[in-house]
């Protein structure tokens, strides 16, 4: 059986940021972070994964702040069945979760990704 690499490297968010922003930016601008053997639900870090998606480093801290608070919910989009429907500040998702051990989890990441670009300087 043929092993996928899921990994990106450095050269293909170069080209993508290129693509999608129409930034120039450098190996040394690119920076990753993973997180691992966490306990949280797949499914959550999905969902929270797919809301959290294009925000800076400040705006998804800010707001998985206030999910941890309770005050922001996260759209689930994809796993719905049987979920129940809350009231949201957006249009068209009726279900929303405040996930808040997968956002504790996904802050503990986006600091390690913060602390990795200070390490690797400006």
């Amino acid at each position: 059986m043929a092993r996928i690499d899921w990994s990106i490297d450095a050269e293909d968010v170069i080209k993508r940021v290129k693509e999608i922003y129409g930034a120039s930016i450098t190996e040394d601008q690119v920076v990753k972070a993973l997180g691992y053997e966490y306990r949280i639900s797949w499914k959550k870090a999905v969902e929270v994964a797919r809301f959290i998606r294009g925000f800076t480093i400040k705006q998804a801290e800010e707001y998985l702040n206030n999910v941890i608070k309770m005050k922001a919910p996260i759209p689930i989009r994809r796993f719905t069945k049987k979920q129940a429907h809350h009231t949201t500040p957006w249009e068209g998702w009726p279900v929303a979760k405040w996930p808040v051990k997968v956002a504790k989890a996904y802050l503990e990441v986006l600091k390690n990704l913060e602390n990795n670009a200070s390490y690797r300087g400006p």
